[in-house]
């Protein structure tokens, strides 16, 4: 039985694949886990985590637009105890939704007839750009209906905030020099006018950077042997998520600053940075600062009020 070493061996390449300085291709992750996928014995159609990456497959699968291969992981998924108890018409509606998808549309409409067939209301029920696509079909079956994809685009989404550019964070951070800020009112709403007092925290920052940097790292690197000890690494896999490091300015391969969010508090303003972490990646590390001086450190959330 050797599925549960195989889904975290799995896990942990994912998980490299995140981090900063990783190297490793979308073509390095479908070959990963269809190697390791084929070495793994049935439990692992029982572990949940092999659900997930069958899912994962799936989406790369469909991106490269290979329906062969997107229906041959639908098929793995459906196998696992998460998903093979679905109705039939569950079943064919998503395999065909993921073949119009890879713009196989004749495919696609074997599977949505079936899933009609087994269910009538199924198919109506979900994407309606699917329900308009089948009902043209049903309407003319002898001619293919058009399925126009739609592109949801930035423009679709109110823009509260804007970039604002930090030399000094780009240069320890190694990253682009554009940071996205966000403005929130003192209930932690997004605003999309800055007031006066929004606009003195962002004239603070781009003048005093490097001061506010420098505390933002001293204080993580005062936490980090104390997260060392809670996420408690394995040796083998330590140096690449949590490795020891002798000073703060080492954290710049570690984090990744994500957000910076403006909070309105009283007559001042406080300043939270969310940052992406390689030793949390689901739950990220928070910063909230006054004046250049930080107030708090914890979870991404921690960056806007929490």
């Amino acid at each position: 039985m050797n599925a549960q070493k195989i889904m975290d061996e799995i896990d942990v390449f994912l998980s490299k694949s995140l981090l900063k300085k990783s190297t490793i291709t979308k073509a390095q992750i479908v070959n990963f886990i269809e190697t390791k996928w084929a070495e793994a014995d049935k439990e692992k159609y029982k572990i949940y985590d092999a659900y997930i990456y069958a899912h994962r497959m799936i989406d790369e699968y469909e991106e490269l637009k290979d329906c062969a291969n997107v229906l041959r992981w639908i098929d793995e998924m459906y196998k696992c105890d998460k998903a093979k108890d679905w109705p039939s018409y569950v079943k064919d509606y998503y395999r065909g939704e993921r073949c119009l998808a890879c713009g196989q549309k004749e495919a696609a409409i074997k599977y949505l007839q079936k899933s009609y067939e087994a269910d009538r209301d199924h198919v109506f029920a979900g994407d309606e750009r699917i329900a308009k696509f089948f009902k043209d079909y049903l309407a003319n079956p002898e001619i293919l209906p058009e399925f126009i994809e739609e592109e949801y685009g930035e423009d679709e989404f109110d823009d509260f905030g804007f970039e604002i550019e930090l030399e000094h964070f780009s240069k320890i951070l190694e990253q682009e020099a554009k940071f996205y800020c966000t403005f929130l009112n003192k209930k932690g709403d997004e605003v999309y006018e800055p007031s006066r007092t929004h606009s003195n925290a962002v004239d603070f920052l781009r003048q005093n950077q490097e001061k506010v940097l420098n505390e933002i790292l001293t204080e993580i690197f005062k936490n980090y042997p104390k997260w060392q000890e809670i996420y408690d690494y394995p040796s083998k896999t330590k140096n690449d998520f949590i490795p020891n490091i002798c000073a703060p300015h080492e954290l710049g391969r570690l984090v990744e600053l994500q957000n910076i969010y403006i909070l309105l508090s009283g007559k001042t303003a406080k300043i939270g940075f969310e940052f992406s972490c390689s030793w949390d990646m689901e739950h990220g590390l928070g910063v909230m600062t006054q004046g250049g001086k930080v107030l708090k450190i914890g979870s991404g959330e921690t960056a806007f009020g929490f």
